[in-house]
């Protein structure tokens, strides 16, 4: 599948006039290198295989520079004969997409973002645009956004909001046909003023957010220095590479039973593609570990016995497949107060103490509750978070760094 990205890059910069002239913003220079240079490598290196750049003042700087092509994926210019606003911009932009699904970046703002979740959550919530967003602490620069708890885009909140507030990061997905009928032809229009600000109550705009991501936006001096040093930093920053693979056990590994548990082996189904999974994981060279809240010994509707027979089924079953499961670490105490039941993270704490070798920043927990989700952050590592087609929540956004329908939808580098 096509992943194309359109970039906004027709911008002059009014306010970095003291410190960068004569150039399009986006080719401020950062180092050696114009800031474009290493928007486009991030972009590049997290999957996007087409760039459409909408220029305007001075384009030509930016087309002799780049040319047709950059880290081989095709460049793509489309020139603003007259200026048409940020939204005649995006507009004329989207003519030249090939497909529907489109991702737009601001061109003066760097945010680290994972495009795997922001596809899923685009396509989950079938909007017709939904942005990255960033929460910060506020100093009156930048413009808030009301978000519900269904990650729907309420509203938007004037500039001199300060205080903790979730901002829009300057990347977002756009649904092509739905903004090409909304909006008009040929006319000078404002994306944020006449698109957004309009249509924002008809409930079709939704939040992604990235709560561990950096971000930067060069558009005055003082951020422009900074990102001298941070933005190369950021730009070679490689996805993750995962070795170890810490796993809910019921609704990831098996088939959950509805308000029970797996109390006997006979009880346990694996569900499908799980064996095929973590086979090509497993030869890949991850380590697996199961962490598991079974609250239903500490309610005495099963013994521990019958629950070490579930789990040597589930080890045999795996073994039989080529996968082996490390250690499996499981809580049977009723309170939620227990250090060790999720969402607190004793359990995950414990296989770190256990097994000196993990590394930390290579862990990746992958479950289908919020309290997984919420150990996995706990305890410092990453999280996923498997939808199992149910609907997704801004709460379950905010604390999962991917997400994926089933395990077999997640991509482990």
């Amino acid at each position: 599948m096509m992943q194309e990205a359109i970039i906004l890059a027709g911008g002059k910069g009014t306010r970095l006039q003291a410190v960068v002239s004569d150039v399009p913003k986006p080719m401020a220079p950062i180092g050696e290198k114009p800031f474009l240079f290493y928007q486009m490598k991030y972009l590049v290196s997290r999957g996007v295989d087409r760039i459409i750049l909408s220029v305007g003042y001075k384009s030509e700087v930016i087309s002799d520079y780049f040319g047709n092509e950059f880290q081989g994926v095709p460049l793509v210019y489309v020139h603003e004969e007259n200026p048409l606003g940020t939204g005649g911009g995006v507009r004329l932009a989207l003519n030249a997409a090939n497909s529907d699904e489109v991702l737009v970046c601001n061109g003066d703002t760097f945010f680290e973002f994972e495009l795997s979740k922001l596809h899923f959550a685009h396509r989950q919530f079938q909007g017709t645009l939904t942005f990255s967003v960033h929460e910060i602490e506020n100093n009156g620069r930048y413009g808030g956004m009301s978000i519900g708890s269904d990650a729907k885009v309420n509203g938007f909140i004037p500039k001199n909001v300060t205080g903790k507030t979730y901002i829009n990061a300057g990347i977002y997905l756009i649904n092509k046909t739905e903004f090409l009928a909304q909006t008009p032809t040929d006319i000078p229009f404002s994306l944020e003023d006449d698109f957004l600000a309009v249509k924002v109550d008809e409930g079709r705009f939704y939040a992604c957010p990235f709560s561990d991501s950096q971000f930067i936006d060069i558009g005055i001096p003082e951020d422009y220095e900074k990102g001298q040093s941070l933005i190369p930093a950021w730009s070679s920053k490689e996805s993750a590479e995962f070795k170890t693979v810490f796993l809910d056990r019921d609704g990831v590994l098996n088939r959950k039973i509805d308000d029970g548990y797996v109390t006997k082996p006979e009880e346990l189904e694996i569900l499908p593609g799980v064996r095929e999974t973590l086979k090509k994981w497993g030869d890949a060279g991850k380590e697996f570990f199961i962490v598991t809240n079974q609250r239903g010994v500490g309610r005495g509707l099963m013994t521990i016995e019958e629950l070490h027979a579930v789990h040597f089924t589930l080890l045999k079953e795996m073994e039989s497949e080529g996968v082996k499961i490390r250690d499996i670490k499981f809580c049977t105490d009723t309170k939620n107060s227990s250090p060790c039941r999720k969402p607190n993270p004793g359990m995950l704490l414990e296989l770190f103490k256990e097994y000196p070798h993990i590394e930390k920043d290579k862990v990746i927990f992958i479950g289908d509750s919020l309290s997984d989700l919420q150990a996995g952050k706990n305890a410092g590592v990453k999280t996923a978070f498997l939808t199992k087609n149910k609907p997704l929540n801004f709460e379950i956004l905010q604390n999962a760094d991917n997400v994926a329908r089933e395990l077999s939808g997640l991509a482990l580098n």
